[in-house]
């Protein structure tokens, strides 16, 4: 059940880091185009 829980929660992280630097693409490309 711990392991589980780890994987879940590397796989929440891995999630939010991915959002993470997506926005900042996103901005980075909107500033670009402004």
């Amino acid at each position: 059940m711990k392991q589980y829980l780890r994987a879940q929660n590397c796989f929440e992280i891995a999630q939010i880091l991915t959002y993470e630097n997506l926005m900042k693409y996103l901005v980075s490309d909107y500033h670009i185009y402004k």
